[in-house]
């Protein structure tokens, strides 16, 4: 009995009414018959349980991460297009395959003999994506650390004791100086130069950026430039103007988060061309009531305990993110909430640590479950795009500890 598979399960419903006429074909003799029914039902129950098992959390979101890698192909269909355009714009909200466009188009480059220049802004990012698809002919770094390359290659004496942002103002003038060097030196650098390059998070650049960027390319005219942004992202105060001539290519369907995500992220969008969500609906964004520190100390432990020895989540997917600083926030490395210890260090191995982050360190990123916390840190002019990044990260489920700030519109 208690081996019963499917199959048994249907047999046994199929020989109740037998069950039952025998019971009443041997019955007292005394003319009154026994309603065995109910008892029949209840031995059913008892062998033929009719209440399904629920499947592990975990397990439902990897059959979501199995459908939503589905939907990601479908917008490699863009790459077909970008085959007659060696310069271009792709324009995406939040969850749409920018990034593994990106990357899909520098490997596609990197195997046709191209040197490509894989750029962002985020240093986070560009430590994944460096393990990801770095090689010989992909080199991948921030803005930032491109200047440092080229000062080194060029042999500059200058610029190497500058702020971030004094360097953020005067990085042009010296990339230019450092290419024209590059080119002229004789001394082989100008084969450090790129045939193509692929900016990710264009909309972090700053205007004047854009100046000095194609004299990276051996053709700076005619060289291979495809940027990717998304202005709903836009978390500082630059304009993006990105070079590019004709219209941007234009991606509209998220495949990336679930689509309760998508309903919460939605109204934090700055851009008025809507983005679709056909992916796994998944569950409701979830909101912990927290109003102050030891209700949300509490409210974070009660959370991870359930998320990881009830649902079956492991630690390394699950991410705490934070508008405020390490110094400013709650969550500090190495404390302890019941057997798990939180860390800011992306990289760490620990047992039971629990990664803990900012939403500007970790954008670009993704986990399968993001845990939002001191929202009510947000600086008002930047709410919007952070609560948009914040909740953008998540794969399969956010929880909210506390409070997010209401969408507002300008």
């Amino acid at each position: 009995c208690c081996g019963m598979n499917g199959s048994d399960s249907t047999s046994g419903l199929r020989q109740q009414g037998q069950i039952y006429d025998y019971w009443h074909a041997h019955a007292d003799k005394s003319n009154e018959r026994m309603d065995g029914k109910p008892a029949v039902e209840a031995m059913l129950d008892l062998l033929v349980p009719t209440r399904k098992l629920r499947p592990r959390v975990a397990d439902i979101f990897e059959r979501e991460r199995r459908q939503i890698d589905e939907l990601t192909q479908q917008q490699f269909m863009v790459l077909k297009m970008l085959r007659s355009y060696p310069r271009a714009a792709i324009v995406g909200g939040a969850g749409t395959g920018k990034t593994m466009l990106a990357m899909e188009k520098a490997q596609q480059l990197a195997d046709a003999g191209f040197r490509v220049l894989f750029l962002c802004y985020n240093r986070s990012l560009a430590d994944w994506l460096f393990g990801t698809i770095g090689s010989d002919n992909i080199f991948v770094c921030t803005y930032h650390a491109l200047i440092g390359f080229t000062r080194d290659w060029a042999g500059l004496s200058y610029g190497s004791k500058l702020s971030f942002d004094e360097l953020s103002v005067q990085a042009p003038d010296l990339l230019l100086d450092a290419t024209s060097i590059m080119r002229t030196s004789g001394s082989g650098a100008e084969d450090k130069l790129f045939d193509a390059i692929i900016v990710d998070e264009a909309q972090d650049f700053e205007e004047h950026w854009w100046i000095s960027l194609p004299e990276m390319l051996n053709d700076p005219q005619n060289g291979v430039f495809y940027v990717f942004f998304d202005d709903n992202q836009r978390l500082y105060t630059q304009i993006t103007s990105v070079p590019m001539e004709q219209s941007p290519f234009h991606l509209t369907e998220n495949c990336r988060n679930t689509r309760h995500i998508h309903a919460t992220l939605s109204p934090y969008s700055q851009v008025e061309e809507e983005t679709e969500c056909n992916g796994p609906e998944g569950r409701p964004v979830e909101f912990i009531p927290a109003t102050n520190a030891n209700a949300a100390r509490a409210a974070l432990q009660s959370v991870l305990h359930r998320l990881v020895n009830t649902e079956g989540i492991s630690t390394n997917d699950i991410i705490v993110l934070t508008p405020s600083s390490e110094r400013r926030s709650r969550w500090k490395s190495d404390q302890m909430l019941g057997n798990f210890v939180l860390t800011w260090d992306m990289d760490t191995d620990m047992h039971n640590a629990v990664r803990v982050s900012t939403i500007y360190r970790f954008k670009g990123l993704e986990s399968a479950v993001v845990i939002l916390s001191e929202m009510d840190q947000v600086r008002d002019e930047i709410q919007n795009q952070l609560v948009y990044v914040g909740l953008s990260r998540a794969r399969h489920h956010v929880v909210v500890i506390g409070e997010l700030p209401a969408p507002t519109k300008d």
